[in-house]
């Protein structure tokens, strides 16, 4: 008699092939993506039920927890853990206050004020203003003169509790891939989208904000990774360089097509045959994201990642950063060079990066800088 998971992977290995028929030329890609596909619809289920030997969620909790511990302890503090998850907590706390809340609300005005320059040709809805170029000069000013010194002690804590998971998961794919994670400030055509799998790329995602997440795809990864469903590194990047492959896709309609990594990392979406079949689909990052912010026991017991993307989630909502447009002025904002150009030049310049859809991570910290 078959048992519940094989039988499992059976139905995930018939719908794949229904699909991607393709795969039965890869029979080695056929079954690790059975096993990965199998591995993330049950992951949550199996860690707390024991059927997996490694609590994979603990080892990025404690991994992220050490990365901490190293910040701390290089200043000469002494480093206590539950003090620092109460630190954590504050500081992350300080992005969801009314002084993030005020600059959210500019950031906002701003997407707006700007968004029919992204898209001459879309139709102006009923009632939509049109800002002017000194409306949106006096915009920039609400944004770049907001200043107190909850700013000040913001940027303080900073210093310890920034980019955990980031630094995390960069020193992960630069040490697998050998890339830079490249940042996605618009939504990306699913041909480059698979190209840059396929050359091995990881990315932050702003672009999809809500339960979809920056990080949910980097973490579906990191995760398979620490479970070692695969058994080693060489295998692992192949797999995943796989699931760029062009000609591995399925037509949706004329103009749509959906590759494996929708059937495996992208469940969801309105044209889409590949839909969760739980509230803990992991391959689904909406599933995923959901279940981070929702699930009590999950915060108890990884305190450090829950809190983490749980307050960029929040952040994202209260500061304006709904949309990959608003996330670029709100970065942009900072540089002194940015400022100081004309009214015109700075909605070039928005204009041009968002265009150009994909910037790598280094590239904006260099803006930064």
């Amino acid at each position: 008699m078959i048992g519940k998971d094989e039988l499992y992977k059976k139905i995930f290995r018939d719908e794949l092939l229904k699909y991607f028929p393709m795969l039965e030329t890869h029979p080695t890609f056929l079954e690790q993506s059975v096993e990965v596909g199998c591995f993330l619809a049950n992951i949550y289920t199996n860690s707390e039920k024991g059927k997996n030997s490694k609590d994979v969620f603990a080892i990025i909790e404690n991994e992220m927890t050490d990365i901490l511990a190293n910040r701390i302890r290089a200043k000469g503090l002494e480093f206590n853990p539950e003090q620092a998850r109460l630190a954590y907590t504050q500081h992350y706390e300080r992005k969801n206050s009314a002084i993030w809340k005020t600059q959210g609300k500019y950031n906002t005005e701003l997407n707006e004020a700007i968004r029919p320059l992204l898209n001459p040709k879309r139709k102006a809805k009923a009632n939509e203003k049109i800002y002017t170029i000194d409306e949106i000069k006096a915009k920039f000013a609400d944004i770049t003169q907001l200043k107190s010194q909850e700013q000040i002690d913001f940027q303080q804590s900073k210093q310890l509790f920034s980019k955990l998971l980031t630094t995390l998961f960069s020193d992960f794919e630069k040490k697998l891939f050998e890339t830079n994670p490249l940042l996605y400030v618009a939504n990306v055509d699913p041909v480059d989208f698979r190209s840059n799998v396929n050359k091995g790329y990881g990315w932050k995602d702003p672009a999809f904000p809500g339960d979809h997440g920056e990080f949910n795809h980097r973490l579906q990864w990191y995760l398979i990774h620490s479970a070692r469903i695969i058994a080693d590194d060489e295998s692992f990047v192949k797999l995943y360089q796989f699931m760029g492959r062009q000609e591995i896709v399925y037509q949706v309609k004329r103009d749509i097509t959906l590759g494996l990594w929708d059937a495996i990392f992208d469940r969801a979406g309105n044209d889409s045959p590949f839909q969760p079949i739980s509230a803990e689909d992991f391959r689904s990052p909406e599933t995923l994201g959901k279940f981070i912010q929702n699930d009590e026991t999950f915060a108890k017991n990884y305190p450090f990642l829950a809190t983490f993307l749980r307050m960029r989630y929040q952040k994202r909502l209260s500061s304006g950063h709904a949309s990959s447009n608003s996330y670029l002025i709100n970065k942009l904002s900072r540089i002194p060079a940015f400022n100081q150009l004309e009214p015109a030049d700075k909605v070039k310049k928005i204009v041009e990066l968002v265009n150009q859809k994909i910037i790598t991570a280094e590239e904006l910290t260099k803006l930064l800088e």
